[in-house]
């Protein structure tokens, strides 16, 4: 189940966005309508299961969806589709010239079966991945899912 989607330098998105499925805590009607699930440590997460995307025109909303689109097509095919490119397919920000130069940031919070929360994203460069991270959190904290030595893949 998706919790958060953070993005930044995505088409119109220049600055960090965040799309959360997560209720806040300090609103009690909120909480209300959010379904409660349950962590692998025993605590209970109030998630919303649908969420509406609301805003004037040309606002962004179509963006956030491309940009949750481009996350999943990176994840699944990156390998097998970028051998072709020179670089990093992305859709940095247009309007910015330093946008170019600047990494693309994609990040997803879940919870799979299990009941862990896990935290997965990457930053795009205009040649490679810059920065890469996967975060598991079974017991009350984060800790760095084994990936090698000094974070090598």
């Amino acid at each position: 189940m998706l919790l958060r989607f953070r993005v930044a330098n995505v088409r119109s998105l220049r600055d960090e966005q965040e799309l959360s499925f997560v209720a806040p805590e300090d609103d009690e009607n909120e909480r209300a309508t959010a379904r409660e699930t349950e962590l692998s440590d025993g605590r209970r997460l109030p998630v919303h299961t649908v969420l509406g995307v609301f805003g004037a025109n040309a606002s962004g909303k179509s963006n956030m969806i491309a940009a949750l689109r481009n996350m999943r097509r990176c994840v699944l095919r990156s390998y097998a589709d970028w051998t072709s490119y020179d670089g990093t397919p992305r859709d940095e920000f247009a309007l910015d010239p330093k946008a170019a130069a600047e990494t693309s940031l994609y990040e997803a919070d879940f919870i799979l079966a299990d009941g862990v929360r896990w935290t997965y994203g990457f930053e795009l460069g205009q040649r490679r991945v810059e920065a890469e991270w996967l975060y598991a959190s079974p017991h009350r904290g984060r800790r760095a899912a084994p990936r090698g030595q000094d974070g090598d893949q």
